[in-house]
């Protein structure tokens, strides 16, 4: 491979510029607009290990950035009316700007569509 065909990227440091550019803009909002408060709901289900290494991750990042966390945390043996009725209440409040959740839950094929 030649040298001046790849590029070595460090995703540590694309990462926190992101964030503190992600950081920034919302200092720049909340100066315009001091309600503007962002947050990020997760809903996990169950308490796998990895996906609560990713929730935590989430966490840290929505943090650096200055936005707020909700972690719902569903029982493995949740019903998808159960899950949908999170999805509802989370949709419905106009604090929560993004919600996720991580496809590693009995539910995930029923959030992906499958």
């Amino acid at each position: 491979m030649s040298s001046s065909s790849s590029k070595l990227i460090d995703g540590t440091a694309t990462a926190a510029r992101i964030r503190s550019d992600v950081a920034n803009r919302i200092k720049q909002l909340q100066s315009k607009k001091p309600s503007f408060k962002p947050s990020l709901a997760i809903i996990q289900q169950g308490d796998r290990p990895d996906s609560t290494t990713y929730v935590n991750m989430k966490r840290k990042a929505a943090e650096e950035c200055g936005i707020s966390f909700v972690h719902l945390i569903l029982p493995d043996s949740a019903t998808e009316e159960e899950l949908s009725l999170q999805i509802s209440r989370l949709n419905s409040d106009p604090s929560i700007y993004s919600s996720n959740y991580p496809s590693t839950g009995p539910l995930a094929m029923m959030v992906r569509g499958g």
